[in-house]
């Protein structure tokens, strides 16, 4: 269930946690977050997107076939991922 903005200011009022708090318990951005409660993100993807999910103003899209450049780029991603795990000798 989508939530707008002003809803979402009141519920962390309500039970007295702040942006801020809620921002750092999560791992994301405090300033990131305020933008997207502002409308100043788009929030159409990465972390952004992420915030606008967890704090219910986007509903998780069911996706049930992954298209297969959507695959190519998450091998991509793993590959360029271990390039920089790997110790250089």
């Amino acid at each position: 269930m989508k939530q707008a903005s002003s809803v979402i200011r009141e519920q962390f009022l309500l039970h007295g946690v702040s942006v801020r708090e809620w921002a750092l318990a999560r791992g994301f951005s405090v300033a990131l977050v305020y933008a997207v409660l502002a409308g100043k993100s788009k929030a159409s993807r990465g972390k952004s997107y992420e915030i606008a999910i967890a704090l219910g103003m986007l509903e998780h899209p069911k996706v049930e076939v992954i298209p297969a450049f959507v695959n190519d780029v998450h091998l991509h991603r793993r590959q360029q991922k271990l390039l920089q795990e790997r110790p250089m000798t």
